[in-house]
């Protein structure tokens, strides 16, 4: 416990001395680094996650399964209800047109199945 607010600094101690806490709390790391973390991990913003998703494009040399990859780490900051945000930056994003075309009449065929048109 003492390593934890060792590690944490003057602000990190004033921080534990204003929290109000049990004798067990006090003395379980475990708590005392959630406590932390929710004190200092910076909140999301899904409107500027979403703005910064929009400027993703596939870099020279990335796979598309890192691509692919990236998006979703970055996406899970946007509060989608689904995955079409995503999709829609994949296929704005990617680089291979063959793999963009492909992706694209994927999603019109996809749209058409489901509607029940052919």
């Amino acid at each position: 416990m003492n390593h934890v607010l060792l590690l944490s600094g003057e602000e990190g101690l004033k921080c534990f001395n204003l929290w109000t806490l049990s004798h067990t709390k006090k003395n379980d790391p475990d708590h005392i680094w959630k406590r932390f973390e929710q004190q200092i991990k910076p909140k999301h913003n899904f409107r500027v996650a979403r703005l910064c998703l929009q400027s993703y494009r596939q870099q020279d040399g990335e796979s598309v399964d890192d691509y692919i990859t990236r998006l979703k780490l970055q996406a899970q900051k946007c509060d989608f209800r689904d995955d079409m945000g995503v999709l829609e930056q994949f296929i704005a994003g990617i680089r291979q047109g063959i793999a963009k075309r492909a992706v694209v009449q994927s999603t019109r065929l996809h749209k058409r199945t489901s509607l029940g048109t052919r």
